[in-house]
């Protein structure tokens, strides 16, 4: 993945991650059942967890293809 395809897929990310937690702002500020709020705080940790793997994954593989890339 190139540098543009990865500031697309990290701001499609952030995106995401903001509309979560404007839901679960939302979600505060009104009557709600322990579902609804085990629903979204689920939601957010593994919408984090997905980025945080997906930015490790690009990471190492644009490391792994420069230190290929200098063996040639």
């Amino acid at each position: 993945m190139n540098r543009v395809g990865a500031f697309v897929v990290y701001g499609l990310w952030l995106m995401i991650m903001a509309l979560e937690l404007l839901g679960f702002y939302r979600l505060t500020h009104e009557v709600h059942t322990a579902d609804e709020m085990i629903f979204f705080l689920a939601l957010i940790f593994v919408t984090l967890v997905a980025g945080a793997v997906g930015i490790f994954l690009y990471t190492v593989g644009s490391r792994d293809s420069k230190e290929a890339t200098n063996e040639m």
